[in-house]
C-alpha cells in the first residue's frame, strides 16, 4: 500500500477532560448520509476498535426500530418478516465480499462461525486439522476439543508470524498438510499481530491439494477489500461488530456452493426438519435459530451504507483512510518512544502493532494483559492493547483507526507510553 496525506484534521490540540456520561439513547434524526456519531464517552481515546468495535449512533438507531417492530408483534415478526430482512442483510455482505448471497448465512460472530465448520464436518479418529499458530484462542479451544471428543489430529504451523515473509508462511503452513489433512484454518487478519495474512495464496494450495480451508475472517469486513470469488475459500467466517459496526452478536459464514451440504447450527431450532423446495435448508435452518435477537446482523445494510457515505470513495476510501490514519500514527509512537514497527506497513490494513520492552517480571494487570495496559486506561484514559505475540511471547501494543480517531490520539499515546516505559526502564523492570 502506497502512503499519501492523511486526509483528516488532527485533533491534538484538543485537551483531555473528565469522563462523561455516555448518552445511550438512539437518534432517530440521523439519517444514512449524516457525519457519523459515536457513544464514545468524552476524554476517552479508543484505540482499540479492533476488540469489539463501536456501533454509530445511527445504526443503533436503526437496530432501535427493528426491535420495535419485533416487539410489536413477535409472532409476525419470527414468521413472516424475519427472512426477507436477512436476504436484504445477506445481500448487503454478498455486495460488500464479493460473493454468492446464497453462501452466507448468519452467525452472533466469527468464533460461532469457525465452531460451525468445525463441529459440522465429518471428522474422526486420524483425521487432521492444521491451524497456524497466529489464530485466535477461541479458534484453537474449539480444536482442542475436537480432539478430546473425536481424536482428530491438531497439526500446529508455527510460522513465527510477523517476522517472516508471507511465502514463508504458506510454505510453513502448508508443510503440515498430509494425506489424512481434512481442513487447514488460516485468520485473514492475525488478532495479536495485527497483519494481513496470506489467505488468497493459502487458499490456492489448499484447493490444488483437495484439500478444504477455513479463513478465519473475524478482522477481514471493514479493514480490507475483500472478493471471495477470488480468494476462493471453502469457508470464510467472519464478525460484523468490528470493523463494519454493527451491533455485538453480529457475524455470518460463507461456505462456497459445494461445500454447503452438511453446515448446521450448533443448535438446531424446530424448523430445522421442514423441507422447503423453495428456500435452501443451508439458509433457513441459520436464518431462525430458536427466538432471539436477529436485529443485530438485520442491520448491516445500514451500517454499510452509513459508512460508506462517510467518505467520498466509499468503503474502499474508509479503509484507505484508516490505514493511512494507523500507520501515521503508529510511527509518531515508534518514534516519540524509540522502538519499531512489528513489521512493514504494507502488512498491515487499520490495525499496526509496535514491538515493546520486554518486562523482566512477567507481570500481569490488574485487569488487564499487561501492567502497563492497567496504566493507560486508568491514568491516560486510552484504551489500547498491550500483550504477548503467539510463540515468541514478545510484548507488543496494537493500536487501531476507525473514523472516531485522530492523530492527536497516537500523540497522547506516543507522550503516556514514553513516560510509562522510562519509569519502567527506572524501576530495572526491562529484560
Amino acid at each position: 500500500m502506497s502512503m499519501s496525506p492523511i486526509r483528516v484534521s488532527d485533533h491534538s490540540s484538543v485537551p483531555r477532560v473528565a469522563l462523561a456520561a455516555v448518552d445511550a439513547s438512539p437518534q432517530k434524526s440521523l439519517t444514512v448520509s449524516s457525519p457519523v456519531s459515536w457513544p464514545i464517552p468524552d476524554g476517552l481515546r479508543m484505540l482499540n476498535h479492533g476488540s469489539y468495535g463501536i456501533v454509530p449512533r445511527y445504526v443503533r438507531a436503526r437496530q432501535a426500530e427493528l426491535r420495535e417492530l419485533m416487539d410489536a408483534d413477535p409472532v409476525h415478526w419470527f414468521k413472516v418478516e424475519l427472512e426477507p430482512r436477512a436476504d436484504r442483510a445477506r445481500a448487503a455482505i454478498a455486495g460488500l465480499l464479493g460473493c454468492d448471497p446464497e453462501g452466507v448465512t448468519f452467525m452472533p460472530n466469527a468464533t460461532f462461525g469457525v465452531a460451525t465448520v468445525i463441529q459440522s464436518l465429518d471428522l474422526g479418529a486420524g483425521d487432521e486439522i492444521v491451524a497456524t499458530d497466529q489464530e485466535y484462542k477461541a479458534t484453537l479451544n474449539e480444536l482442542e476439543r475436537l480432539n478430546k471428543r473425536r481424536g482428530v489430529v491438531i497439526r500446529i504451523a508455527e510460522t513465527n508470524a510477523p517476522k517472516v515473509s508471507d511465502e514463508e508462511i504458506v510454505e510453513t503452513t502448508m508443510a503440515q498438510v498430509t494425506d489424512r489433512t481434512r481442513l487447514v484454518i488460516m485468520s485473514h487478519i492475525a488478532s495479536n499481530s495485527a497483519i494481513v495474512m496470506p489467505a488468497a495464496e493459502l487458499s490456492r494450495r489448499c484447493r490444488e491439494r483437495g484439500v478444504a480451508v477455513l479463513i478465519d475472517g473475524a478482522h477481514g469486513p471493514g479493514q480490507v477489500g475483500i472478493d471471495l470469488r477470488e480468494m476462493a475459500p471453502t469457508y470464510y467466517a467472519a464478525s460484523g461488530h468490528k470493523w463494519l459496526c454493527t451491533p455485538k452478536g453480529s457475524g455470518f459464514l460463507y461456505a462456497e456452493a459445494g461445500a454447503r451440504e452438511g453446515i448446521t447450527p450448533l443448535a438446531l431450532s424446530c424448523r430445522t426438519a421442514d423441507v422447503r423446495p423453495e428456500r435452501a435448508s443451508y439458509l433457513s435452518d441459520f436464518d431462525y435459530i430458536g427466538t432471539g435477537d436477529f436485529t443485530p446482523n438485520l442491520v448491516a445494510p445500514d451500517a454499510i451504507a452509513h459508512l460508506s457515505a462517510q467518505d467520498e470513495g466509499g468503503f474502499a476510501g474508509l479503509q484507505r483512510r484508516n490505514h493511512e490514519m494507523v500507520v501515521e500514527g503508529a510511527r509518531r509512537i515508534a518514534d516519540r518512544c524509540g522502538i519499531a514497527l512489528a513489521s512493514g506497513v504494507d502488512r498491515f490494513a487499520s490495525m499496526v502493532t509496535i514491538i515493546l520492552p520486554s518486562r523482566s517480571d512477567g507481570a500481569a494487570g490488574a485487569h488487564y494483559d499487561d501492567p502497563i495496559w492497567d496504566t493507560l486506561i486508568e491514568k491516560w484514559r486510552i484504551q489500547v492493547p498491550v500483550w504477548g505475540l503467539p510463540l515468541t511471547g514478545e510484548r507488543v501494543v496494537r493500536v487501531s483507526a476507525h473514523l472516531h480517531n485522530r492523530l492527536g490520539d497516537y500523540d497522547a499515546l506516543a507522550e503516556a507510553l514514553a513516560t510509562e516505559l522510562e519509569a519502567e526502564r527506572v524501576a530495572g523492570l526491562h529484560g
